[in-house]
């Protein structure tokens, strides 16, 4: 998923709702799609682990915008990592914690996920809810579907966008359990990456 798919996606996110129910009562809201979209952009993990999030997995206090707790659990290969967040992530969580204290979710009974299901908060939101808002967005944006892929197409163009940097350091962050996966899956060729491998041997000799 290139950066304009994301943008012309997440610009329609909000308009993505849910009905929430507690109480008795059934409230139509924005579902959790605009966050989930801004995490899984600036982290690259996978769906499954965005689902996952507890709130006690939130660093808030951490230089210079935040961490998150990846736990085994949710981890494809069964190892707890905790990594850095940029400024993008940092907001969407802020946005969480307002809406956690004074929005819809203070509505509810105390939840320990920071995605709850919208009809029972003791369990996460699923997977498959998640998609199917992605799905919907995607085609409110008029945007053409990618083959088989919903959220990894946006995993794959995280990856893809850090090719330059060390794979090592790419797969600690994103979560990949081995190099060869991240290198032959998930990093794509890029116009751009391609322009730099014929012009920058000749750049060095001139």
């Amino acid at each position: 998923a290139s950066a304009d798919r994301f943008d012309a996606t997440r610009a329609v996110a909000e308009r993505i709702t849910m009905q929430i129910r507690g109480g008795g009562q059934r409230i139509t809201v924005t579902s959790w799609l605009p966050d989930l979209l801004d995490l899984g952009y600036s982290t690259g993990r996978r769906i499954s682990a965005l689902c996952a999030l507890r709130a006690a997995d939130v660093q808030l206090d951490v230089r210079p915008y935040g961490a998150l707790v990846w736990r085994a659990e949710s981890d494809k290969g069964e190892r707890e990592s905790v990594t850095a967040i940029d400024a993008t992530a940092r907001a969407a969580l802020d946005r969480i914690a307002v809406d956690r204290e004074m929005g819809t979710r203070s509505r509810w009974p105390t939840s320990p996920w920071l995605f709850p299901s919208p009809v029972n908060p003791s369990r996460p939101v699923s997977k498959d809810l998640a998609s199917d808002w992605l799905e919907r967005a995607e085609a409110l944006a008029g945007l053409p579907k990618l083959d088989g892929s919903l959220w990894h197409a946006y995993r794959r163009g995280w990856a893809t966008a850090r090719k330059h940097l060390p794979i090592a350091d790419v797969a600690a962050v994103g979560g990949w359990k081995t190099l060869e996966v991240l290198a032959e899956v998930y990093q794509r060729p890029d116009d751009a990456t391609s322009l730099r491998v014929v012009l920058e041997p000749r750049e060095l000799r001139d």
